[in-house]
């Protein structure tokens, strides 16, 4: 008989309520407080919804609704197996939001608090506004970049080239007479031109 290993592995936030959070701590720990019954756990989701974020926790003979919500901030999980030395599993962008029945669902699809305290409403405290940049404008820089990076010019551009420098190249001889003189003039002169002058060696 052959086992088959899942080659991606998804991990979520889950939280519950204080209570639920009791009962399911009790069946982790195998605790004599815990109901037998608890030990049968089951998490499905109904694909009702187009994101498929509505499903419920089964825990004994309780149901529980659940939620799927997108985190404001990436989390980084870690496994260790001596306490010591951490390795990275996964990074985890989504909570499971588990509520009574006579409780209201949560609003929206990105909960407004991260895992810790300090991601409480972090979205309005940390991040900045969104740009209210059209994105037509957005899509045509990013065309842009890419053609030039390709080795191009974006379209409909035009490369305005204008000398600003006037050289004057001369010829002095031992005597320092110049005995040539050869300029490249810009269309527009300037009024102190950069010269270049050349000396002649000394007779031995």
């Amino acid at each position: 008989m052959s086992r088959q290993y899942a080659t991606d592995e998804e991990q979520f936030v889950l939280r519950v309520p204080n209570d639920v959070a009791d009962r399911i701590r009790r069946v982790l720990r195998n605790s004599p407080e815990m109901r037998p019954e608890d030990a049968n756990m089951e998490l499905s989701f109904f694909g009702n919804d187009a994101d498929n974020r509505t499903g419920q926790l089964g825990i004994g003979k309780d149901r529980f609704p659940v939620y799927v919500q997108d985190l404001p901030c990436v989390v980084e999980c870690f496994k260790t197996y001596d306490n010591a030395n951490l390795v990275k599993s996964n990074d985890i962008g989504q909570v499971l939001v588990v509520r009574h029945p006579h409780q209201n669902p949560p609003e929206g699809d990105e909960s407004r608090d991260g895992v810790t305290k300090p991601m409480k409403n972090v979205r309005k405290k940390f991040f900045r506004p969104p740009s209210e940049v059209e994105p037509q404008n957005i899509q045509a820089v990013e065309k842009a970049l890419v053609t030039i990076l390709s080795g191009g010019g974006p379209r409909q551009s035009g490369v305005d080239v204008q000398i600003i420098e006037e050289w004057v190249e001369e010829e002095i001889d031992e005597n320092g007479q110049v005995i040539a003189d050869k300029t490249e003039q810009p269309n527009n002169k300037l009024k102190d031109p950069l010269k270049i002058t050349i000396r002649a060696a000394p007779k031995p």
